[in-house]
Order: structure tokens, then C-alpha cells, then sequence
């Protein structure tokens, strides 16, 4: 009898840590208050770092919709004079829109306005939790409509990194109005739960199972939507938009075995660019100007 209350008693301390621990990282994968854990700008010794400024120097407005849930939701507009393009930029995990900078200074030196968003619970928008992509992807149609609104004739392109790419493969498999052309996608992951059952063994060196099986669980309850849905697969399946693919053979972040998948559901035409030695979105910055280049070459074959 001994011996089995000492058992039960240990199961109940393992299991009460392990709920512990997944609470801990929870909060750190969804809480907005949670510190950002990737600098917003680009460093002064970074050979982006003039693309960066350059950007920033333009004159810009604020752009604001209320989400479907009621967040109010902020987002940068740039306009290029008189431009009929328009990207909107989707950042990554625990950033905002002013990390996308660079990639707004591409796009506008390509003849594009640019609307770059913060996501949910980033930066000046509003809520609680990161929507990794599943809630996110309702507040782009949004931001695409806002467009459309602006100028009936735009050419829209959706172009994300990180969760951000994503992002707008999921919104690229929902019913779009005829402006938005296509979709470039930097570093994406398959799925929100797939991302964080990888990072459950290469950073926290925590088991699969059952850590995720209850993360996920968490997830549903407190954040109302579990990671196994923030899937871009089902989605991408839907997709004809033509989507450049960029992922860096080196990224040790969001595995490049998944682009592989993204790739192969993917039905519309594609083109797929694989950086040697690049990590995670570190493709712009280990080859600026084949990036430039290739994003170029994309855009006039379908856009411009």
C-alpha cells in the first residue's frame, strides 16, 4: 500500500510538472505579453541596414480595421505615387511590422504601395494570443478588401515570412477577389502544432508526447483554437495562385523539410528558390541581390 501511495504520489508530481511546463511554454509560444524575442530593426553593421532607413524615411499612413472578434487591428500604408500594386507584408513570430521594412523597400523600389499589418496580440495591435496564422488569415481578407476599397483596379501580392508566410499561404487557398496575383512565401512552416513539436526536441529537448498532446489541448481552451488547426495544408491544396517559395537550406528554425510538403500540395504554378547555407529568414540578407532578383523576376512573370 506504501509503495503504491509513494507511485501515485510521484505520477502526481511528474504530471503537475509537466503541466507546469506546458503552461511555461504556452505563454511563451502564444501570450502577447511575453517579450519579443527578435529585435524589430535590422543592425547598423547588417547590409540591409539601408534599405531598412530608407523605408522608414517615407512619408506613411495608419491603417486601421476591427477584427471579427473585435481587435482593433493596425497596419503601416505606404503609397507610391500613383502606383495600381500593392503588397501587403505579413511578419513573423513575436515581431512586428517594423521588421518588414527591408522587405517594404524591395517592394516599393518595384513600383508597389505597401501595407504592412502588425498581426493580433503584436506590436500596436490589439489581443491576447498569437493566431499563428489560423486567425490571422480572416484578418487579411480584411486588409485585401481595405485595399480594394482604396482602388478597385490594384494588383494585390501577399507576401509573409516565418508565421507571416504561413499566413498568406493559408489566405492564399481562401475565395480572393481577382486583384490578388500571387504570393511569396519566406520560410514557412506546415502547421502551428508541426513547428512546435520540432521546437519541443531542438530547444527544450522536452518529448512529443505527451507535452504537445496537452499544449495543444491549452491552446483550444484558453486561446480558442488548437495549433493542429493552424495548418496551411488543407489550404495551399486549394491555391492556383502562381507563389514564389524561399526557404534557406541552413534554417535550423522552421525545418526545410516542410517547404517540401508546402510544395508538393501546392497546384497553381510555383517557383522554388532553395539558398545554400541561408538560416531562417536569412535569405535577403545572405544574398541580397539574387533575393532582389529573384522576387523581381517572379513579380514580371505574373504582376507586373
Amino acid at each position: 500500500m506504501k509503495k503504491r501511495t509513494t507511485t501515485l504520489l510521484a505520477a502526481s508530481l511528474a504530471l503537475g510538472g509537466a503541466i507546469l511546463g506546458t503552461n511555461q511554454l504556452f505563454r511563451m509560444a502564444t501570450v502577447a505579453s511575453e517579450k519579443t524575442v527578435v529585435p524589430d530593426d535590422v543592425y547598423p553593421d547588417n547590409v540591409l541596414f539601408a534599405n531598412q532607413e530608407r523605408f522608414n524615411r517615407l512619408p506613411r499612413e495608419t491603417w486601421t480595421i476591427t477584427s471579427f472578434d473585435g481587435l482593433k487591428l493596425k497596419a503601416w500604408y505606404v503609397a507610391n505615387q500613383h502606383s495600381e500594386k500593392t503588397v501587403i507584408l505579413s511578419h513573423g513570430w513575436r515581431i512586428t511590422k517594423a521588421r518588414m521594412a527591408t522587405y517594404g523597400d524591395l517592394f516599393y523600389s518595384l513600383g508597389f504601395n505597401v501595407l504592412v499589418p502588425d498581426n493580433r496580440a503584436h506590436g500596436e495591435s490589439g489581443g491576447k494570443f498569437i493566431g499563428f496564422g489560423y486567425l490571422d488569415r480572416f484578418d487579411y481578407l480584411q486588409w485585401i478588401d481595405m485595399v480594394c476599397q482604396k482602388d478597385k483596379q490594384q494588383k494585390i501580392v501577399l507576401m509573409g515570412m516565418s508565421m507571416g508566410a504561413t499566413t498568406v499561404l493559408s489566405v492564399s487557398g481562401e475565395k480572393l477577389p481577382n486583384n490578388v496575383k500571387a504570393v511569396i512565401s519566406d520560410s514557412a512552416y506546415t502547421s502551428a502544432y508541426d513547428e512546435l513539436r520540432y521546437q519541443a526536441g531542438h530547444m527544450f529537448h522536452m518529448p512529443a508526447f505527451p507535452v504537445l498532446n496537452v499544449l495543444n489541448w491549452m491552446s483550444g481552451w484558453r486561446a480558442g483554437f488548437q495549433y493542429s488547426q493552424a495548418d496551411a495544408r488543407p489550404l495551399i491544396e486549394k491555391s492556383q495562385l502562381p507563389t514564389l517559395f524561399i526557404h534557406g537550406l541552413a534554417d535550423d528554425f522552421v525545418p526545410t523539410k516542410m517547404v517540401y510538403e508546402l510544395i508538393k500540395l501546392h497546384h497553381g504554378e510555383h517557383d522554388v528558390w532553395l539558398p545554400k547555407g541561408a538560416g531562417h529568414v536569412a535569405a535577403f540578407e545572405e544574398y541580397p541581390q539574387e533575393y532582389i532578383e529573384r522576387v523581381a523576376a517572379f513579380l514580371k512573370q505574373h504582376v507586373l
